[in-house]
């Protein structure tokens, strides 16, 4: 769904292995090698690394991360528009594990750090829809109203809508994505509150 969406995630698929179904994911941290020679370790620092915060702290915010792009990314501009859109699709299916250590930049050399991709995106269907990252200074709750009351230090206002909608238009097909996966009809009954919720009318 993150992919539908449009957000930057690491190549990954579901495999059938010994009669159990695995997650596989590529690291991104990595960059292959030729034939015969070891792969190469790209430098990653977590948003939790980047902002000087410590394991803990609950008053980490969303503002505090698009300073640390727009001061320290090789492509401010991009990275600035993929966090609102991560941002969106984090509400939008009530990701409330989304704390700094859940977000994380890659070194690209000496022009800077870039949003790495993005990973552990995890629907809570709890019903709280309280993030880990506050949205502003004060505020954690999974609200698209407040989202849009920020959009300004991501995106323009216009372009913020157009993203909000583009992630809305994906999660409203949530059951679809599920089913393709084979997902037992009572997980996916367990998973709705995760989907179905007001935020998802207010972003279409």
């Amino acid at each position: 769904m993150a992919v539908a969406a449009g957000i930057h995630v690491a190549q990954h698929d579901l495999v059938k292995a010994a009669g159990r179904t695995i997650f596989l994911s590529q690291r991104f941290d990595r960059k292959r090698a030729g034939e015969g020679c070891e792969d190469h370790r790209i430098p990653f620092m977590s948003a939790m690394a980047m902002t000087e915060h410590r394991d803990g702290d609950d008053n980490c915010s969303y503002l505090e991360l698009v300073e640390a792009i727009t001061e320290r990314s090789a492509q401010p501009e991009g990275d600035r528009a993929e966090l609102f859109r991560r941002m969106a699709f984090t509400i939008l299916i009530s990701n409330t594990d989304d704390h700094f250590r859940n977000h994380g930049f890659l070194w690209t050399g000496r022009k800077g750090w870039m949003l790495s991709s993005a990973y552990d995106i995890n629907p809570v269907p709890n019903g709280l829809r309280m993030l880990s990252t506050r949205i502003d200074f004060d505020e954690a709750t999974a609200s698209i109203d407040l989202l849009r009351s920020v959009a300004e230090f991501f995106v323009p206002i216009k372009s913020a809508d157009q993203i909000i909608r583009e992630c809305a238009d994906v999660v409203r097909q949530w059951r679809g994505f599920a089913q393709a996966r084979m997902a037992p009809k009572l997980e996916i009954n367990l998973m709705e509150p995760a989907f179905e919720h007001g935020e998802l009318d207010i972003a279409r």
